[in-house]
């Protein structure tokens, strides 16, 4: 099977090592050092190395530096200057051969040997935003930012923030074209849209925070149409601010509510906006939660990124606290303030470690599985993902969304 790999090449710094050795010959041969030194398994779509100078004598090596990607038993599949910091290649599972050489006569020359198997590849497809020209941004795409994307049918939506105001906009789901960027109709304002996610039954919905009146939920069609909609504000469960939705098999609705003094807040709603509870107190006890980012369904539960604390926590859908997994730092299994969650088929969970600019993938029992980012030129403004129906992944490392697709 094809895998796209992505390598991410360090080199903003190249450490120098001297050796001095009194009383022994002072001719030695000078080395470049590629880290890890020992095999390195591209498990992630992606190989992450830095290259450094052992000098061991007289004569450093020469710039510039020089790098090639081969088959163990075939071509040479890419060579580039060290400048270079990103390649993406199709590639199957297999032993290549990484090589390093400097601009010397006869040069430096470093090898490592690589193992690539599988997990989670990049999928040759990647998009922006856009905007129609009757949009007021005249076209500058940089005053664009994604928020989030969903799949709706047979395409996608996204919820684009501009520079005044947000939108959403419908695109294609093969090739990210812009269908059409939807206007306010009833009880639908893209000006005021918070949160979107996918329909179980097909289509859309959004969460509306309407600075002149109550919070709003609205289903809308594949092609934006409004379905159906009410508002939020359904005493004791009012949902003052909502920041982030998910929507349970059974139609029924998680949101995050993110109003001053209430980032801990989870309001459940029947699929008709009858207000079913609400759970959460502020804190770092089990249950307990702090500036709430992400929620995700599936399965009967319900994921909460605690983006305060530093962890995903899993409650049952009536609130009830069943595990949670994850604390600061950088290894596998930490986070660095979480935000965004997904839950493919399968069944795994997909997690934005945003501080960490990478997504780390769990079992549903919060297991670690894979993960991929986290390096130089991969990820840099992460602010949504999703699971798609066929099991890939659509990350939004805004203002560009990334395709990616599990290699087994």
């Amino acid at each position: 099977m094809n895998r796209l790999l992505r390598i991410v090449v360090s080199l903003l710094s190249l450490p120098i090592l001297v050796v001095l050795l009194i009383g022994c010959p002072t001719k030695f041969e000078s080395h470049l050092i590629i880290t890890p030194e020992n095999p390195t398994t591209a498990l992630n779509g992606q190989i992450l190395f830095d290259v450094g100078i052992g000098m061991l004598g007289d004569q450093p090596p020469v710039l510039p530096y020089h790098w090639s990607l081969a088959e163990e038993n075939g071509g040479t599949l890419a060579e580039f200057s060290y400048h270079e910091v990103t390649y993406t290649a199709p590639m199957i599972p297999g032993t290549y051969h990484l090589v390093v050489t400097d601009s010397a006569s006869p040069p430096l020359r470093s090898e490592i040997a690589i193992a690539v198997t599988g997990g989670y590849a990049f999928d040759d497809q990647s998009w922006r935003a856009n905007f129609l020209p009757e949009d007021t941004y005249g076209g500058n795409q940089s005053a664009t930012a994604i928020r989030t994307v969903a799949q709706t049918g047979a395409g996608l939506v996204a919820f684009v923030d501009g520079l005044d105001y947000p939108h959403v906009q419908l695109y294609a789901m093969d090739d990210g074209v812009l269908g059409k960027t939807l206007s306010a109709s009833g009880a639908f304002d893209p000006a005021t849209v918070t949160a979107i996610t996918a329909h179980p039954e097909g289509g859309f919905v959004v969460t509306q925070d309407d600075p002149s009146g109550p919070s709003s939920f609205v289903r809308l069609s594949a092609t934006g149409t409004v379905v159906s909609s009410w508002l939020l504000d359904d005493p004791p469960n009012s949902c003052i601010s909502p920041s982030a939705i998910c929507m349970a098999e059974d139609g029924s609705v998680y949101i995050v509510d993110a109003s001053i003094l209430r980032e801990h807040q989870i309001h459940h709603f029947a699929a008709d906006g009858t207000a079913l509870g609400q759970w959460g107190e502020e804190g770092s006890g089990a249950g307990q939660l702090t500036f709430s980012a992400g929620i995700a369904c599936a399965n009967g539960k319900v994921y909460i990124a605690d983006r305060g604390n530093h962890r995903i926590q899993c409650f049952s859908e009536d609130g009830t606290f069943l595990f949670e997994w994850g604390a600061y730092g950088r290894a596998v299994g930490q986070f660095n303030a979480p935000t965004q969650l997904a839950v493919d088929p399968n069944g795994r969970v997909y997690v934005l470690d945003t501080g960490n600019s990478r997504v780390q993938v769990f079992t549903p029992t919060g297991q670690y599985f894979a993960h991929w980012g986290g390096g130089m030129g991969v990820f840099s403004n992460l602010t949504g993902i999703t699971a798609l129906s066929d099991g890939r992944i659509l990350v939004v490392d805004s203002p560009f969304v990334q395709r990616f697709r599990p290699v087994e």
